[in-house]
């Protein structure tokens, strides 16, 4: 004869508790994927201002100093939404206006670096906000 699994929980399965039914503590999916792709971003823009191996750019005066001044290691991704092929991330830093001067002065290399990362058809928006305490 069969048996049958019973329906009612056993006395090792009570004791542990009801089973969380919710994802509170996993990270939104997409969330997670911008902050990765947005990390690759920040690495490239980083090699862009400090990497001494290669030839210096005349243009680019003193890579440290602007990565210092626009707060670059500061910005992080807070929020990201998708409707359709714009994805919009909403962007922390220590100082926002900072943030957001560093992202006009480098806008070429920064539109090359996220399309590269988050996909050539993808419009990515951001807006800089203060970062929470």
């Amino acid at each position: 004869m069969e048996e049958v699994p019973s329906s009612a929980p056993s006395h090792e399965q009570a004791e542990q508790g009801p089973k969380k039914l919710s994802n509170e503590d996993e990270p939104d999916p997409l969330l997670k994927w911008a902050s990765d792709q947005f990390n690759r971003v920040i690495n490239e823009m980083r090699a862009h201002l400090l990497d001494t191996s290669r030839p210096p750019n005349p243009r680019l005066a003193n890579g440290f100093a602007d990565w210092e001044r626009f707060g670059f290691n500061s910005l992080a991704v807070e929020g990201a939404t998708r409707r359709g092929e714009v994805l919009t991330l909403v962007l922390s830093a220590t100082d926002p206006g900072a943030g957001r001067d560093g992202l006009k002065k480098y806008r070429r290399v920064w539109g090359v670096s996220l399309g590269k990362w988050f996909g050539a058809g993808v419009e990515v928006r951001s807006e800089v906000t203060a970062r929470k305490k």
